[in-house]
């Protein structure tokens, strides 16, 4: 099972500004451009998301992940039910050894910062889709805090736009090769 992390961080290494603000993103939105989100959207079966991203999302005018099966990863804090989403408060490992055994090919991780760094932790981020956005935020939620082991990554490929974002896409080569 593959699963992305398709995030945008200021050139700093920031996802978010510290009380979680994400506004920023706004300063690269063009109408005619949606930097590959559409077609990788398509092609994820399934959402991942850290309590505090879904709270976030909550706040949206709209759902954010429509029509895409949705988990909330949380170990403690309370999440609002509903009836399209999924509550598990599962450890990554588990999470991702039941959704293999049900077919699963393809999620996205959106994260936060901490959920993020609980799946590198633990060996489960193997294709990641970082747009590195033209601002210095100076604070806030690191792409993927927490330490960890080093982890080479293969380049795939390199994107430049005209709002001055660069996408990198990478993937963690498998293990063994």
């Amino acid at each position: 099972m593959e699963i992305s992390y398709f995030v945008a961080m200021s050139l700093d290494g920031f996802i978010a500004e510290e009380d979680g603000g994400i506004d920023w993103l706004s300063m690269v939105a063009m109408g005619d451009e949606d930097y590959g989100y559409n077609a990788f959207y398509a092609g994820v079966e399934l959402i991942i998301l850290g309590r505090l991203t879904y709270e976030q999302a909550l706040t949206f005018p709209e759902w954010p992940y429509s029509g895409k099966r949705t988990i909330v990863m949380s170990r403690g804090g309370r999440v609002k039910p509903s009836p399209d989403i999924e509550i598990s408060r599962e450890s990554p490992e588990q999470l991702a050894v039941r959704l293999a055994g049900e077919g699963v090919k393809k999620a996205w991780m959106v994260g936060g910062g901490k959920l993020a760094g609980a799946f590198r932790q633990a060996g489960l981020l193997n294709d990641f889709v970082i747009s590195i956005i033209p601002a210095l935020l100076g604070a806030g939620i690191p792409l993927s805090p927490g330490g960890g082991r080093l982890e080479p990554l293969t380049l795939l490929d390199v994107e430049r736009f005209r709002s001055g974002l660069v996408q990198l896409h990478y993937k963690l080569p498998a293990a063994g090769g």
